[in-house]
């Protein structure tokens, strides 16, 4: 996490919550706005963070919720047009037009998360 300090301390002032846990990555963009992995290790000092899920929030726990219950709280809590920090697109019930886009574009790949509740383990590690 070190090379990527300086922009975990410029995130965490942009995100209006007391709280959170994202779900998400460290990336760079190419000219045409495509993530390319291999910028991270070109050029550190150009990455951003894309959010794709809210797990916690000022002390709730997210995860016991459906999906569009976290979507909405993201919504929520990131800044609009900010360069550094945005949330991925939600794209709901068309996955096999997605991967063909993701394929047709030579795109890195798709996070795909389901609807519903997810199953929270207990702190023995079990459902």
């Amino acid at each position: 996490m070190k090379r990527f300090g300086a922009l975990a301390g410029a995130l965490v002032p942009l995100i209006d919550a007391e709280t959170a846990i994202l779900d998400g990555e460290i990336i760079t963009k190419d000219a045409s706005e495509r993530p390319i992995f291999l910028g991270l290790v070109r050029r550190p000092n150009d990455a951003s963070y894309v959010a794709f899920d809210l797990l916690w929030l000022d002390g709730e726990d997210l995860r016991g919720k459906p999906l569009l219950e976290h979507k909405r709280a993201l919504a929520r809590i990131l800044p609009r047009d900010r360069p550094l920090l945005e949330e991925a697109r939600y794209v709901a019930d068309r996955g096999l037009e997605l991967y063909q886009l993701e394929l047709n574009h030579d795109l890195e790949g798709i996070i795909a998360k389901r609807k519903g509740y997810w199953p929270v383990l207990s702190p023995s590690g079990r459902f």
